[in-house]
């Protein structure tokens, strides 16, 4: 359906967070117990004894831990040096909130209580509390509701390929900014 008359009716919002919400006002996560959720968690923090790669056998096991604990089902997953891709459904929207939340301060707790931040890695203002200093993640975690199908698979073989860019297996290849994604009308 195309025309003027259906450009008053907003599209279903799917993503949140992420470099998104930077500058934006605090709203509603959009989540499905219906659908799959991509969710992304990225920090520029991840350097040298920081590296999430090294701390793949804390992270599979807090996915299995608070999967089970929250009602979380996770299709795949790829620790990459500095960021993590999550294919996953839960069923309540709270246990998949809570999971985020939970997930997400574990992995930042437990890095940061081996490899504290040095002052100069601080760029916090100075009159913040020291939980507030410690700030791992670099953006709000990400997440997109996915269709289930190509948009789904699509997401799969995604994953798999950070998989093995992370293995090095094969070479890294970056997304291309100019490439338009097609939309279905």
């Amino acid at each position: 359906m195309k025309g003027p008359q259906f450009e008053f009716f907003d599209k279903p919002k799917r993503d949140h967070g992420g470099s998104l919400a930077v500058g934006t006002r605090r709203g509603r996560r959009p989540l499905s117990t219906k659908e799959s959720v991509h969710v992304i968690l990225k920090t520029d923090r991840a350097i040298g004894p920081r590296n999430l790669r090294k701390f793949l056998p804390l992270i599979k096991g807090l996915i299995k831990r608070f999967g089970e604990r929250f009602g979380i089902t996770v299709y795949k997953y790829a620790v990459c040096g500095n960021h993590i891709h999550l294919l996953l459904r839960g069923t309540v929207r709270e246990g998949i909130q809570n999971f985020f939340r939970v997930f997400a301060g574990q992995i930042a707790q437990t890095i940061l209580r081996n490899f504290p931040l040095k002052p100069d890695e601080v760029h916090r203002p100075t009159k913040a509390c020291k939980k507030n200093q410690r700030a791992f993640w670099q953006y709000l975690t990400y997440s997109r509701g996915l269709t289930w199908g190509r948009e789904f698979k699509t997401v799969q073989l995604y994953i798999e390929q950070n998989n093995l860019e992370a293995l090095n297996l094969i070479a890294y290849k970056p997304r291309n900014p100019k490439r338009r994604r097609s939309r279905p009308p």
